[in-house]
């Protein structure tokens, strides 16, 4: 393969692993609000901020 194929792809796969580490971030945001835990700790728990993830919860709810 060559240096730039390569380099490609593995630019494609970091940015799909920063996908796939945000999705799961926002899941467990999710998962940590129904079980009732504070939004500090939620954001705590996901490295965000509490206005990121007070957002992101309140999209989230009144779309879906």
């Amino acid at each position: 393969m060559c240096n730039l194929s390569k380099g490609i792809k593995d630019s494609g796969i970091a940015i799909g692993r920063e996908e796939g580490q945000e999705l799961e971030k926002k899941a467990t945001a999710r998962r940590l609000r129904k079980m009732g835990m504070p939004l500090e700790l939620i954001a705590q728990s996901v490295e965000r901020g509490e206005e990121t993830v007070r957002k992101r919860l309140s999209e989230e709810e009144t779309t879906g």
